[in-house]
């Protein structure tokens, strides 16, 4: 669970010490998190399974002293997180307080909810805000005391957008939009025409509006990723105009990274460009937040940064080398090294290659239209990511 570092006063009084349980299968989470909790004044005890949890769980109530919050990551072996938390919310007068850390989409978060996480946040989460949503569980406060204000939409400048819609008004819309947050943008207004404008070399991003007249969305995508050099490779959002089952599947067997549901509202938009920052700003393959963070998680002397770092070096290039052949020879157990390789990533800040673990998790869920160049693409990704992680450490 990677955490932005922040100023955070230890927990005093009544919840000075008290046992939290953390169920993530990324030793790396959880060892951030053991510190996290250790220097706000918890006492965590960390699992990796689900297996592990259920026995560790069913020993604190046997002791009259059950875990009054339970914090579920992402990725849990042995079991799906919705079972999890029905597992926990069935133990009636025993049932913890259920806090998700996770990376998806706020719908998805909504149906976690639904199923009785208590509260939801996505990752990576400032320290500040975990803390506070920590106590106000344990005290039983409304969350909403604690929902932490959004930072400004201003986003760093750099790169330009292409617009694909045919709609005036929505080419206005997203127009605007991209002006609040410091993008220059240009506009097309057709399929045909957004081929021969990614053509030029000119565009960090394309906003790519499915429905349109000459060459829709879908086969423009198409098009664009048959091209050579860069160009093929521009990250592209498809926009359709409902947020219809299956919609995320056809965007992305079309060649698509991503993708927005009309009508998009102004956060939602600068959230999802956010997250393909680095393609507009150039060379940012780590982030910056997360390394920071981790690098003041022994006061800043950076050992414990280290060790993570050189750990994943030493993991990581085998790891992709198995995925690749996996790719090549079509064999199963390669999801659960992209799956692994990709929780590590995120929990260290190394965002592209988390991003394309992700995307390529989605690829092959979809049919694994894109697999290979994916694949390509993360193992691009790590040699780019190399040498700045080593940067980070202080090496030269």
């Amino acid at each position: 669970f990677p955490v932005v570092e922040e100023p955070v006063e230890r927990s005093s009084g009544e919840f000075q010490g008290s046992r939290i349980l953390v169920i993530d299968e990324n030793p790396i989470s959880l060892e951030i998190m053991d510190i996290y909790l250790g220097d706000c004044g918890f006492c965590p005890t960390l699992v990796e399974s689900a297996d592990k949890a259920h026995e560790v769980f069913a020993a604190s109530i046997e002791d009259e002293d059950p875990f009054p919050l339970v914090v579920l990551g992402r990725t849990i072996v042995g079991d799906s997180e919705e079972n999890q938390l029905r597992w926990f919310t069935a133990l009636g007068v025993d049932r913890p307080k259920l806090l998700m850390m996770t990376s998806i989409g706020s719908a998805d978060r909504e149906n976690l909810d639904s199923i009785g996480a208590d509260c939801s946040i996505t990752k990576p989460a400032r320290r500040s805000i975990l803390h506070e949503t920590i106590l106000a569980l344990l005290r039983g406060e409304p969350l909403a005391d604690v929902t932490p204000e959004r930072s400004s939409l201003e986003l760093n400048s750099g790169g330009r957008v292409l617009i694909a819609e045919d709609n005036p008004v929505n080419q206005q819309v997203v127009s605007k939009m991209l002006m609040r947050f410091g993008l220059e943008s240009d506009v097309v207004a057709n399929g045909k025409a957004a081929v021969a404008a990614v053509t030029t070399g000119r565009y960090s991003l394309v906003l790519m509006d499915c429905q349109m007249p000459i060459l829709n969305g879908y086969d423009a995508a198409r098009s664009i990723r048959k091209l050579k050099g860069p160009e093929g490779k521009i990250p592209i959002i498809g926009i359709t105009a409902h947020a219809l089952k299956g919609d995320r599947e056809k965007v992305l067997e079309a060649g698509m990274d991503d993708y927005l549901a009309k009508p998009i509202g102004l956060e939602e938009l600068r959230d999802k460009i956010k997250q393909w920052q680095e393609n507009l700003n150039g060379e940012a393959v780590l982030d910056e937040e997360t390394t920071t963070a981790l690098m003041e998680l022994d006061q800043g002397e950076g050992s414990i940064y280290r060790e993570l770092v050189e750990s994943f070096l030493r993991d990581a290039p085998g790891r992709i080398s198995t995925i690749l052949d996996g790719i090549k020879s079509g064999r199963s157990e390669v999801r659960d090294e992209i799956h692994t390789l990709k929780g590590s990533s995120v929990s260290l800040g190394v965002k592209r290659v988390g991003e394309l673990c992700a995307a390529l998790e989605s690829d092959l869920n979809s049919g694994g239209s894109r697999k290979e160049r994916l694949g390509f693409d993360l193992k691009n990704a790590f040699d780019e990511s190399f040498p700045a992680l080593r940067k980070a450490m202080g090496d030269r």
